[in-house]
């Protein structure tokens, strides 16, 4: 049977033409939910029993702005130095989430406290309501500290982990803080995103958010840049193009060969002795 060459190419290219067209409808309905996921919710009572096994005492609080409220938690450590890290999660867990407990372990072994927090949710909802918001939520907390717990700001660390990494790189640049730490970050959330679907019209479905290589362009504070080889989450040259461009003068980049669940186990003390180095480095040795 003879099929024409000319009406097979032609029904091949509308089939083509018709995916692409809604790949990219899929993607401009759908990359606001990639970017902000609904994150199911631990019982908080597992997270205090966890928190019990690892030795470590907390206190839940509840930080208030004019952007909104949200909570958080304070997880103090046994060391005399007045250390503090912020810990600015990525949007796909809570502060509670059982992904974070090895740092916790970690932190605390360092005798660093820590103050780890929730971002604004939309109202009526679970979702995080914006990347603003999510700066405005890291505020809080650095305000908390700074008016309520009396820290000095060069006793101030900002540790940013995926699309935390924004809110991190904001508050480093716009507030005094002692250093800055960030863990396998992005870019952008367009570059991100042309990364993941290169073929699709992404610079004109997307705006523009956590523009994070913005801001470490403009930060002068020591910052340790972090990303894990076998991270399938984000891209590692985005952490590495963070590195480059980053306009501190102190800075340090290094690669852990794990994912982040495996990491806990394998290389945690490698993750450990790169953050007590850098903290020798700030002159917060505290260990």
């Amino acid at each position: 049977m003879h099929f024409p060459i000319r009406k097979i190419t032609i029904i091949v290219a509308s089939i083509l033409i018709i995916a692409y067209f809604f790949s990219n409808f899929w993607l401009y309905k759908k990359h606001s939910s990639l970017t902000f996921p609904l994150v199911k919710d631990d019982p908080y009572y597992f997270f205090g029993d966890k928190l019990v096994s690892l030795q470590l005492t907390h206190e839940k609080i509840e930080l208030t702005g004019s952007y909104g409220n949200t909570s958080a938690c304070i997880l103090p450590s046994d060391s005399e130095k007045n250390i503090w890290i912020i810990h600015l999660h990525g949007t796909n867990n809570l502060y509670d989430s059982e992904t974070n407990l090895w740092r916790y372990k970690v932190w605390n072994n360092l005798g660093i406290n820590i103050i780890t927090l929730n971002y604004i949710t939309q109202e009526g909802s679970k979702q995080i309501a914006s990347s603003e918001k999510m700066y405005q939520s890291a505020l809080m907390a650095y305000n908390y500290l700074v008016t309520k717990g009396s820290v000095p700001y060069d006793h101030i660390l900002v540790y940013g982990e995926g699309l935390g990494t924004y809110p991190a790189s904001k508050l480093a640049k716009e507030m005094q803080i002692a250093g800055l730490i960030l863990e396998n970050g992005i870019t952008s959330m367009q570059k991100f995103l042309k990364d993941l679907y290169p073929i699709l019209a992404v610079g004109y479905l997307v705006e523009e958010q956590f523009h994070v290589e913005q801001y470490v362009k403009e930060i002068e504070v020591p910052s340790l840049f972090i990303y894990l080889e076998k991270d399938d989450t984000y891209p590692t040259q985005h952490t590495k193009q963070l590195f480059e461009k980053a306009g501190s003068r102190e800075k340090k980049l290094i690669s852990l060969k794990d994912k982040s669940k495996a990491l806990k186990n394998k290389n945690i003390k490698t993750y450990q002795k790169a953050l007590s180095d850098f903290l020798k480095e700030l002159k917060l040795r505290v260990i």
